[in-house]
């Protein structure tokens, strides 16, 4: 018996536009599973890894290598996802998913408020990480104009040695 896609059904879905839909959906499925509706939705849609890359932001390598890994972060699948979707002529923000795996009102809009927050969480570490970088660059700067003063006071040290010995 022929194994079927978890999102199978979202492949041809005319409603599949946006956060209502691909957030609770694809963001709590296991990265596996949507990374193969991802590239099964390219196919269908005759979507290139250039035009991808271009709309989602994300680097040609990396979608070229989306096959060969089941662990991409879910900052990354999120712009992808979109991506998707426009390409295809969807519209992102749209309507909720009529066939959606059953979630409350209430555990779709903790979902999609988690996923806002994880997109803001990243964008903060990528901010403090860029900024620990800048620090630790004006540390070393420090440091090595440190070390050339203490050659220079070595120097001096040394020059007046000689100049007491003689």
């Amino acid at each position: 018996m022929e194994e079927k896609m978890r999102f199978e059904k979202c492949l041809t879905c005319p409603s599949i536009r946006g956060k209502q839909c691909a957030g609770p959906n694809f963001m709590t499925a296991p990265t596996k599973e949507v990374v193969e509706w991802m590239i099964a939705f390219q196919k269908l849609n005759g979507i290139t890894n250039s035009q991808w890359a271009v709309a989602s932001g994300v680097p040609k390598g990396t979608i070229d290598g989306l096959k060969k890994r089941d662990d991409v972060r879910h900052d990354t699948i999120y712009p992808l996802i979109k991506a998707l979707i426009e390409l295809a002529g969807g519209v992102w923000g749209g309507e909720t998913c009529p066939v959606a795996v059953s979630v409350s009102s209430e555990q779709r809009q903790e979902i999609l408020r988690l996923t806002e927050e994880n997109l803001r969480l990243t964008d903060e570490l990528k901010n403090a990480k860029e900024a620990n970088e800048r620090s630790v660059n004006d540390v070393k700067g420090r440091t090595k104009a440190i070390y050339a003063l203490f050659a220079m006071c070595a120097g001096l040290v040394l020059l007046l040695l000689l100049l007491c010995l003689k």
